[in-house]
């Protein structure tokens, strides 16, 4: 007999910008969507976009919660608490925290929800969020990785190999938490030792330092894995990203062919193949001004720039739902039926305009010179209208932040 009972799915995370593509994504495919809105420590009154909730307002919603994560187990504990009797809920994080929290109580959250995860295994996600861990076995796989290593700083006290070369680029090996503020480019040693003592100020953290390549073009691949079968249909490009605390996030992307890339994301396939992984993915990827595509991060889970591979015509969300909730089989030729579309990610543009960086008049050509929104959405139009009432409040922070600024000049 076939069941008719709608199948619900429960996507969890900070942003809300994913949160909202996520539930739209899955919801317009029928599945009952469930958010929980999760932070670490109680949000800071002054930090008015955390506070913004436009996901909660989504017709694609049909329940919302928001959580203080202070403990890991009181977490898990307090998802069994509110599991669905009788019948497993599938559950997709959309940011790095959420992935790890689900990976560190993997057994005694797997009785009751299915999950992303790496051999069935608890903790095997976690591992390999190590950035170094990664490029050990993408360069095994045969990809193209940057030249890099590991140094443990703790209270100002580090060691720096000899192999390091000028200019480096240095990064956290894992990036569980926020943590744009800790990437910088450094000239020469004086400054990398600078700012590893900065970074490690009164406690031990794990860097990356990498050759600091000639980047021509920087892309994102978006994908599905179910163990030994995996897709990767989406391919963009970024045409502009933010700064600062935004460095790395795709302010502007557009959605480009993979058919010139095949060689390239068949090594990446192979490598996601070899994880033993079950989940959606999204792969980092940098071309140097030579032409050669080198492999930068693996993902473990579905940012928002995942929902413009959607709306170009491959919704791997519901296709991983459909899998695990349905038993239907992976489309292994699913391709996007439309390229060339761009994106634009509000949260990113209101930082930068807060921020000084652009101006009233490119956040206007910004919402309607673009394909695809995150937030904004004719077939959906509540969230944004709760998102826009923000533009005010932005604009008075702006104000602000110029005048601090100038203040310290």
């Amino acid at each position: 007999m076939k069941d008719t009972k709608q199948k619900t799915v429960i996507v969890a995370g900070s942003n809300y910008s994913s949160s909202l593509c996520m539930a739209r994504s899955l919801g317009r495919a029928g599945y009952k969507v469930k958010l929980y809105r999760l932070f670490q420590g109680r949000p800071k009154l002054g930090g008015l976009m955390t506070h913004l909730r436009p996901e909660s307002h989504s017709k694609y919603v049909d329940g919302y919660r928001q959580y203080i994560v202070n403990d890991s187990k009181e977490f898990a504990e307090m998802l069994v608490q509110n599991a669905q009797q009788g019948e497993k809920q599938l559950f997709v994080p959309i940011d790095d925290l959420t992935t790890s929290l689900l990976d560190e109580n993997y057994n005694m959250l797997k009785e009751y929800y299915i999950m992303p995860n790496i051999s069935d295994t608890q903790g095997k996600i976690n591992e390999l969020m190590s950035k170094q861990k990664q490029m050990e076995l993408a360069a095994e796989s045969g990809l193209d990785i940057v030249n890099s290593c590991l140094v443990t700083a703790e209270n100002g006290v580090f060691s720096i190999p000899e192999t390091v070369t000028y200019p480096c680029f240095v990064k956290p090996n894992i990036s569980r938490n926020s943590t744009k503020n800790f990437m910088k480019k450094c000239e020469n040693s004086q400054e990398l030792q600078s700012t590893l003592a900065e970074f490690s100020n009164n406690q031990k953290i794990e860097m990356i330092v990498e050759d600091y390549l000639d980047i021509d073009r920087e892309y994102s691949l978006l994908g599905l894995c179910i163990k030994d079968k995996a897709v990767a249909p989406g391919l963009f490009v970024v045409e502009k990203g933010g700064t600062g605390d935004r460095k790395g996030v795709t302010l502007v992307g557009r959605i480009v062919d993979t058919a010139p890339y095949k060689e390239f994301i068949d090594g990446i396939l192979s490598f996601v193949k070899s994880l033993d992984f079950e989940g959606l993915f999204d792969v980092d990827i940098i071309q140097t001004k030579d032409g050669r595509m080198h492999f930068i991060e693996l993902n473990l889970r579905y940012g928002a720039s995942g929902h413009a591979v959607t709306e170009s015509g491959a919704n791997l969300p519901v296709m991983f739902a459909d899998y695990k909730l349905k038993g239907q089989p992976v489309d292994t030729d699913i391709s996007v039926k439309t390229t060339g579309k761009t994106f634009v990610s509000e949260i990113v543009m209101m930082s930068e305009y807060i921020k000084g960086t652009m101006s009233p008049g490119t956040v206007k050509n910004l919402m309607t010179s673009n394909d695809i929104y995150f937030i904004k959405d004719d077939e959906d139009p509540a969230p944004y209208r709760h998102y826009s009432r923000f533009y005010l409040p932005a604009t008075a922070l702006k104000i602000l932040y110029t005048a601090k600024r100038m203040i310290k000049k």
